[in-house]
């Protein structure tokens, strides 16, 4: 079976190969794992294949290079359950790692994948049966991109009862490099009407999250928690999955609550993924109700305080290759 953790055409439509392992004149990398000195795990490493990179390259910027790892795993017959790590590496710097459970009930092997990563977020899918190919793609992390001699190596670790036959490295591995770098998300919110309420008014939430980079963010989870004892919300869920965020397909969302009690309550509001996770908190003043007045309504602002009353607090995590 052949799955891709990903959609490689996607990831890789705009990207530059740099060096693979067939333009290295190899047709495949063979790993079979074999008990470490202490026993606790098996463990296998390939050869170095060298490679260089021209004066002042560097990971960001106009240029972000990119890890594609495609490889097939062979379970041994006997295996047990545990977990198997494969990965790849450049100047001993991992930039794609992907996990794979065994299951064992009797006869019947289950297998089970995640990865997580700055390109597609969090993938993860499973089979039944002792063999699967899996394809993926992660931005490098900054210490295995530098100027002159590089090397790019592979590496498998089995833990607990898992037993192997062998990992196949395919000939398409290897680095690319694009003028993607990782997305990201920005988060906008405003809030009417306020910034004091009444009990038995509704408030209004919206929220707007972005993308401003080319490459788009994937896996994303948006929504608000709230005290329940304070609001309640006339539009469930608090919370969605979002298969991707970018410029041509932003979220936005008006969350309608009732408020319940006096008080200075908090509504937490906030997209999270591998890539960013921005968030913003909102704190009216209520009062009893009910109003008897119209209400002003709040400037759409985000990221700032409105009086003494309303505070809007945005935070953006940075995000980019680590090494």
């Amino acid at each position: 079976m052949v799955c891709a953790l990903v959609a490689p055409a996607t990831a890789a439509a705009r990207d530059h190969p740099v060096v693979s392992l067939a333009r290295l004149g190899l047709q495949k990398v063979v790993l079979v794992p074999h008990k470490a000195p202490d026993g606790r795990f098996s463990f296998a490493q390939s050869n170095r294949f060298t490679f260089s990179l021209p004066r002042g390259t560097r990971q960001g910027g106009n240029t972000w290079y990119v890890m594609h790892l495609h490889f097939g795993v062979e379970v041994a017959p006997d295996t047990g359950s545990g977990v198997v790590d494969v990965s790849a590496s450049s100047d001993s710097r991992s930039s794609d790692l992907v996990e794979l459970r065994i299951g064992r009930v009797a006869n019947v092997i289950h297998l089970s994948w995640n990865k997580v990563g700055l390109i597609h977020g969090t993938a993860t899918r499973s089979v039944v049966g002792r063999r699967v190919k899996l394809e993926d793609q992660n931005i490098m992390v900054l210490a295995g991109v530098r100027p002159g001699e590089n090397y790019l190596q592979y590496q498998v670790e089995a833990f607990g009862q898992a037993r192997l036959t062998r990992i196949v490295v395919y000939p398409d591995s290897g680095i690319s490099k694009s003028s993607q770098g990782p997305g990201t998300l920005r988060l906008h919110v405003s809030a009417k009407p306020g910034p004091r309420l009444r009990v038995g008014q509704i408030l209004h939430v919206t929220m707007n999250v972005t993308d401003p980079q080319a490459r788009p963010v994937r896996a994303v989870t948006a929504g608000l928690s709230y005290d329940r004892k304070a609001f309640r919300l006339l539009n469930p869920p608090p919370l969605i999955q979002l298969p991707v965020v970018s410029r041509s397909h932003p979220y936005r969302r008006i969350f309608d609550l009732r408020v319940l009690a006096v008080g200075k309550p908090t509504i937490e509001v906030g997209a999270q993924s591998v890539n960013a996770s921005p968030e913003a908190t909102i704190t009216p003043t209520v009062r009893a109700g009910p109003a008897g007045f119209q209400w002003n309504l709040w400037t759409p602002l985000a990221g700032v305080a409105l009086g003494a009353a309303l505070i809007i607090a945005g935070r953006r995590i940075r995000t980019g290759a680590r090494s």
